[in-house]
């Protein structure tokens, strides 16, 4: 009898530790409307994925990231020191990057290989190319039709066939 008791207790101690305690989920504001929640997965690593505070909706699938942040524009998932992987806050996914950085707000650069990407929440616009030159008021890249000049902000200052003379359009630039 009192081995049965015994094994009953040990039955329910380990049901108890290994699997009540398998799905719990920790959860960690990132801004307003978002979090990020970790949970444990089948092997014993720590998956962190985002949702939508409002509805639950899940934004990002659980993965083994290393850190989860977002702002306002974007949800930017570190799996490791070069690898990032990024979302809009609605869900849609912009793409794996090596670095990914925001300006205040105004723009956002993000490196892949020989590749810069920049991003202008303003005017909703994803440019990326492997020619880039940086100027004080304006960024110039190389597009599949040419070339365009863009103010920090996003607006199109220029745009043209030929490779502009960064100096004299961002000395233009200011001013307008």
């Amino acid at each position: 009898m009192k081995k049965r008791i015994y094994l009953l207790f040990l039955l329910l101690i380990y049901s108890w530790t290994f699997i009540g305690c398998h799905n719990e989920q920790k959860e960690e504001k990132l801004n307003d409307g978002l979090i990020c929640y970790t949970e444990t997965g089948k092997d014993g690593e720590s998956l962190k994925g985002v949702k939508r505070l409002a509805d639950g909706k899940i934004l990002v699938e659980p993965a083994p990231y290393e850190s989860v942040t977002a702002d306002s524009c974007f949800i930017i998932a570190r799996k490791s020191a070069y690898s990032r992987e990024v979302w809009k806050t609605d869900g849609t996914r912009i793409g794996r990057f090596d670095t990914f950085t925001g300006f205040g707000g105004r723009y956002y650069m993000g490196t892949r290989y020989k590749t810069t990407c920049y991003y202008f929440p303003r005017y909703d616009v994803l440019l990326c190319s492997e020619q880039v030159k940086q100027g004080v008021h304006v960024v110039c890249l190389k597009t599949k039709e040419g070339w365009e000049v863009r103010s920090y902000e996003g607006e199109l200052v220029w745009q043209g066939t030929d490779e502009p003379d960064l100096q004299a359009v961002d000395k233009q630039f200011v001013t307008e």
